[in-house]
């Protein structure tokens, strides 16, 4: 179900629907976030306890322990929102929209991803794919407006360094911002473009 710069895993489409699934039949269940993974959290109505069901492995019961030992994520990460957050449902629907985010980034239709990012920011300000979309664009426009024509950055036309220098900008800017909320580079979501950036 999730999405964000080389972000993460494959999702099936088993995962993307799960939680509607459940929620569709009454059962009390929410979709929280954790690095490179999204799960469904079950509460036993009858029981009272919780369990997390892995969505892309068979909905294997996890404890929240298990993420935070195997899925590096930073205290302030979780007190921020990024990670082990129980998403509302328009969270949740804004995950899902992500994936349209990373059609986008396949296709090399840059500006559209940071558009479409910035649609789904309402929505879900902290999800790490709407928060580094516009960074990950940023370095995809770069190198298609920028590294692909210009050898060097003294032969990018003056009239043209205002933009380059604001593509710079957004990068650094996207994650200033994603590591203030705790987010660190060893959690795996790394923006997914820059290896294509630095070609």
């Amino acid at each position: 179900m999730n999405r964000i710069f080389h972000h993460m895993a494959t999702y099936s489409k088993w995962s993307q629907v799960s939680p509607f699934f459940f929620r569709t039949r009454r059962w009390n269940c929410a979709t929280p976030a954790a690095p490179r993974a999204h799960f469904v959290k079950y509460a036993d109505d009858v029981t009272g306890k919780v369990f997390n069901l892995e969505t892309t492995s068979g909905a294997y019961p996890a404890r929240d322990v298990w993420y935070r030992q195997n899925l590096p994520m930073t205290d302030q990460a979780i007190a921020n929102g990024l990670y082990m957050k129980t998403l509302s449902r328009k969270e949740a629907l804004a995950v899902l929209a992500t994936t349209v985010i990373d059609h986008a980034f396949r296709e090399r239709r840059y500006q559209e991803a940071w558009d479409i990012a910035d649609a789904i920011r309402h929505y879900y300000p902290n999800d790490l794919g709407v928060l580094l979309a516009p960074g990950n664009a940023a370095i995809g426009l770069i190198q298609t407006e920028f590294r692909a024509k210009f050898p060097a950055r003294s032969d990018v036309p003056p009239a043209s360094l205002g933009r380059l220098g604001f593509l710079e900008k957004t990068v650094s800017a996207s994650l200033n911002h994603a590591t203030a909320l705790g987010w660190r580079e060893d959690d795996g979501e790394m923006p997914r473009l820059a290896s294509t950036a630095a070609q």
